[in-house]
């Protein structure tokens, strides 16, 4: 039995819905995997949330904010205690309601701590011309002197590169996390 699964593994049709973030591949505890659509994946969080101190949070990012995200970044809104941080849990899925005109110019977004020069994760949410949903990447390359996680502080997204400079569309990004 595999430890994992690779996306070698997996056909090209199925490495085009995880890309996309349509669908994720959950392995059984058996080691069976299987495709499941992301709702099917969250709800499951959700319900499985209370027992072990996981919880969902969900930042709902008007278009006016996001077109200042690099100047003004959003914070994200999480109730924490002094000394305490907050870690979020893998996937990270940035979702879109696309109005009328797309975001231009700079369209990849990140979550970083407050005061960090590294994001932990971005996607490119913003080049989005449909309604959709996208999956952000961890960022696992940090050059020597750069911060990424920092403890005792809070989130904030902010679009990576500088302001758009169009589009009307509202975003969300959701993730389940835990503070300690």
């Amino acid at each position: 039995m595999a430890d994992g699964i690779s996306l070698l593994d997996i056909p090209q049709a199925a490495a085009a819905e995880l890309a996309a973030g349509q669908f994720v591949y959950v392995v059984t505890p058996d080691g069976i995997p299987y495709k499941a659509d992301i709702s099917e994946v969250v709800s499951r969080m959700q319900a499985d949330a209370g027992n072990v101190g996981i919880k969902l949070h969900t930042q709902n990012i008007i278009a006016a904010d996001m077109l200042n995200g690099n100047t003004t970044p959003i914070p994200v809104t999480i109730s924490r205690q002094a000394g305490e941080t907050v870690s979020p849990i893998f996937p990270i899925v940035g979702s879109l309601v696309f109005n009328s005109v797309a975001f231009a110019t700079n369209t990849v977004i990140g979550i970083r701590y407050v005061g960090s020069n590294e994001p932990i994760a971005t996607c490119d949410l913003l080049a989005r011309t449909a309604s959709g949903t996208v999956n952000f990447e961890p960022v696992t390359t940090v050059a020597l002197g750069d911060s990424q996680y920092l403890i005792d502080t809070d989130l904030e997204i902010y679009v990576v590169g500088g302001d758009p400079t169009a589009g009307d569309s509202v975003t969300a990004v959701s993730f389940h996390y835990t503070v300690g």
